[in-house]
């Protein structure tokens, strides 16, 4: 087990403050503080082995990250890009039944809904 360094603390309660957060936007967060990008990879990659974050690609070149928390889908605004956590409950999935998922359990899944938040859905009717 690793020790948990000053650094890492300071990495993962800037995801946890952000809620949902780049590599870009962890790095400006901490323009202040004495810590290389290097040092930002090491401890996001440790905090992705330790459970203690997730990573979830938001596009085909963007991934983001957040704490562990209850489980939950993402809707990312077409416009604004910001991302909003979506109640898994609210969702009902069902896997149609076919020969290739017969048997099969489901472990781990990333959802990503894609549209326009309220916000610029409220803009763009003003317009």
């Amino acid at each position: 087990m690793r020790r948990n360094t000053k650094e890492r603390e300071i990495v993962y309660n800037i995801i946890d403050k952000l809620g949902h957060a780049s590599t870009k936007q962890v790095r400006e967060a901490l323009k202040d503080e004495d810590i290389s990008l290097a040092t930002i990879y090491r401890n996001l990659t440790i905090l992705l082995e330790e459970n203690k974050i997730k990573k979830i690609r938001v596009s085909a070149d963007e991934e983001i990250y957040e704490t562990i928390k209850k489980a939950h889908f993402h809707f990312r605004c077409s416009i604004c890009k910001e991302i909003y956590d979506v109640d898994k409950s609210l969702i009902h999935i069902e896997i149609a039944e076919n020969s290739n998922l017969k048997n099969a359990e489901i472990g781990e899944h990333d959802i990503v809904f894609y549209g326009i938040c309220p916000n610029c859905k409220k803009k763009m009717e003003e317009n």
